[in-house]
């Protein structure tokens, strides 16, 4: 089993703004922050199983959230989360990875995300 870097549940942190919120488990503080061209409402609701997320409303193009952790001097890297959409959020996402918080290049392909409705 490897090293946890930085973790995020928002047990603890329990998100009302856009951040940043530094990692509640791991080795690294980390930070984790959401960032939105208008005007926002963040949370901390309920989701997917987990008694608190880091929510916000009024997506917009070029919004996202941002994950930032050092892994100097770590090697075999694993990236994992969970992430749903709710039924007026965006069901499309990207992720991107940068080795100097200025210069992004993406992992992969876009990817869809489950809708979540609470009924």
């Amino acid at each position: 089993m490897g090293t946890t870097i930085s973790q995020w549940t928002f047990e603890t942190s329990l998100p009302a703004t856009a951040g940043p919120y530094v990692a509640e488990l791991g080795v690294s503080p980390g930070s984790a922050l959401g960032f939105h061209a208008g005007t926002a409402t963040y949370s901390s609701p309920l989701g997917n199983g987990s008694s608190h997320s880091f929510s916000a409303n009024t997506w917009a193009v070029n919004d996202y959230w941002q994950f930032s952790v050092s892994t100097l001097n770590y090697q075999n890297i694993v990236v994992s989360w969970d992430q749903v959409s709710s039924p007026t959020g965006p069901g499309t996402f990207e992720l991107f990875w940068s080795t100097d918080d200025s210069s992004f290049t993406p992992l992969g392909s876009d990817y869809s995300v489950l809708v979540q409705c609470n009924s």
